[in-house]
């Protein structure tokens, strides 16, 4: 995936939480955008340490099918960690 498309992908799943009225005026619960971007990044980490927790050393490929946004995540969780690597 091109960086630009990726970065795409990424501000319009940031937009997509913006949507859903990120402020509210009813106290104490005053953000009501804030659950469902937290429930998404929550699911990223999920399929991410789902593949890290399956993963052995001896294996050497793994194959995940997600789609673009979540593709997006892992691409960044794999850039940041040091367990797997990224092959084009």
């Amino acid at each position: 995936m091109r960086p630009d498309r990726r970065i795409s992908l990424i501000k319009r799943s940031v937009a997509a939480s913006c949507g859903y009225a990120p402020v509210s005026g009813r106290p104490p619960r005053k953000f009501c955008g804030d659950s469902p971007a937290s429930e998404w990044y929550r699911r990223n980490l999920y399929i991410y340490s789902l593949a890290q927790k399956t993963m052995t050393p001896q294996d050497r490929k793994a194959f995940v099918l997600v789609g673009s946004g979540h593709a997006a995540m892992m691409k960044e969780f794999i850039e940041a960690g040091q367990q797997f690597r990224l092959k084009a």
